[in-house]
């Protein structure tokens, strides 16, 4: 009742190769095609009417009205009450799976997470996700199951674990974990996540399952070392760094402010010690993404990273001293995000306690413009960026016991002009995205109402013939018409159907 209906393998298939109106055209033709095999019996017996006695399927508002009600009822307790009767019994499978589906609806709404885990819906979705069917999903190019792993029972089983582990997944992302409830505390709770939400982040299929278990991992990897340590023993470093690939943007920024949480891990900090580090270029260039959101999560962990010394001789060795400090000067100067501005200064402030003179000396290759984007950002009035840009300045000065050169007067104009133009075109650019993801919902909007409404119309088509079978028959075993009239009648139907 309170769940979206399960999508079947075809229709999986479909959607992945198929545009939604090129899955509601096949499939209106595969129908056709049915009713004209089978119109004979269709117009005697009347079976190929039955799909216009299907009910609608619910639409959200009513989805959502039915999770409402039950939370308010203290439904969890009865699921999570199943759940633990049940234990891992082998004839419990499809109930365990209808019972996970449950828990997935009822944490779709932020609001009802809290309720759903006082009530014991977490720990019941924790068994879920780590009991038989915790190897859920295919990951890409995995070798086909054998034959006892690919029974009703067990595929229920892997349902049962992936739809908790998404539903782990949405309470995670909106509560503390050191709150999460567990056999062992909150500490066991959170030990026991980590593998049901990284098998998700791989075996995936929506987007949204990704994005969610990036986010929840994103909240683990914030609560302790140990859990940091955790994640990264299971691999969690390299899988959230594939996903830095997807052309899903909200995909790449979860997985990137995850990676940033963890970067501060003792065993993350050895992946950037080296200039020649592929992570260390992959966190540079995220510091010039499109996205704002991605830009301060790199640049606040390489802020970070910037103060532990071997990190930051590897941020200013020979060969990639000009990227870094290009990208430092390029956030210093993005006068329309202050935090940009902030971590940027953090970051510039760490690498000149390290090696003053690679940055501020006058042989520096970029010391001029990292003076002119110094001095542009101290003529702001938000946040302490401005303040910090003063500081280091004046630092600079006191180090090199000597004023500063100045930047020519067209240098500071040219840097201005561009800040203004990179604002201009960021605002241009986030008000296209803002139009085309209205244009794209519109689009399904009215593509998911001319399919309804497509729908509608077959199946009242369906019934008429249906209602036209059943008088066809009636009348002939009354004996009202004759062989003939029948054969006159069923053409006639036929030619109906075809119009339709």
């Amino acid at each position: 009742l309170i769940c979206t209906p399960e999508v079947s393998d075809e229709e999986k298939r479909l959607r992945a190769e198929m545009e939604p109106e090129q899955i509601a055209q096949f499939k209106k033709m595969a129908r056709g095609q049915a009713q004209k095999a089978g119109g004979a019996e269709a117009a005697v017996g009347g079976g190929a009417a039955d799909a216009g006695d299907e009910e609608d399927e619910p639409d959200e508002a009513q989805l959502e009205a039915l999770r409402d009600l039950l939370v308010a009822s203290d439904g969890t307790v009865l699921i999570a009450e199943l759940v633990h009767q049940l234990g891992t019994a082998a004839h419990g499978a499809s109930t365990r799976a209808a019972c996970a589906r449950c828990l997935l609806a009822l944490a779709t709404k932020p609001e009802h997470r809290g309720t759903v885990i006082a009530q014991g819906g977490f720990r019941a979705a924790l068994d879920l996700a780590n009991g038989p069917g915790r190897d859920f999903g295919d990951a890409p190019g995995a070798p086909p199951r054998p034959a006892d792993e690919d029974t009703p029972e067990a595929k229920a089983n892997r349902r049962a674990a992936g739809a908790a582990a998404w539903a782990l997944a949405r309470m995670a992302i909106t509560t503390d974990p050191a709150l999460l409830p567990g056999a062992g505390g909150a500490e066991s709770a959170q030990q026991n996540m980590v593998r049901p939400l990284l098998r998700l982040v791989d075996v995936a299929e929506h987007e949204l399952e990704q994005f969610e278990a990036c986010m929840a991992l994103t909240n683990l990897a914030s609560a302790s070392e140990s859990l940091q340590e955790r994640l990264l023993a299971a691999g969690a470093w390299r899988r959230l760094l594939l996903l830095l690939s997807e052309d899903n943007p909200e995909v790449c920024r979860a997985a990137l402010e995850c990676l940033a949480n963890l970067s501060t891990a003792d065993e993350s900090v050895e992946l950037f010690t080296s200039h020649e580090s592929t992570d260390l270029k992959i966190f540079l260039g995220m510091c010039e993404s499109d996205d704002v959101p991605s830009q301060r999560a790199a640049s606040g962990a390489l802020a970070t990273l910037a103060s532990v010394p071997e990190v930051a001789a590897a941020m200013l060795h020979q060969e990639i001293r000009g990227n870094t400090l290009d990208k430092v000067s390029g956030l210093l100067l993005s006068l329309d995000q202050p935090e940009l501005q902030h971590r940027a200064a953090v970051w510039l402030r760490a690498l000149a306690a390290h090696d003053h003179s690679a940055i501020f000396a006058p042989e520096a290759p970029r010391a001029l413009a990292i003076v002119a984007a110094l001095s542009l950002c101290a003529r702001g009035n938000i946040g302490p960026a401005p303040e910090m840009a003063k500081e280091l300045l004046r630092d600079a000065e006191a180090q090199a016991g000597r004023a500063l050169p100045a930047p020519p007067p067209e240098m500071l104009k040219e840097l201005l002009e561009k800040c203004r133009a990179e604002e201009a075109e960021r605002r241009r650019a986030a008000e296209e995205r803002a139009l085309a993801e209205e244009e794209e919902r519109v689009k399904k909007v009215n593509t998911e109402r001319e399919k309804r409404e497509g729908e509608m119309r077959e199946r009242a088509a369906q019934v008429r013939l249906k209602k036209a079978a059943e008088d066809l028959q009636s009348r002939k075993w009354a004996g009202e018409i004759d062989s003939d009239d029948e054969e006159l009648l069923a053409a006639a139907e036929q030619m109906n159907m075809k119009q339709l």
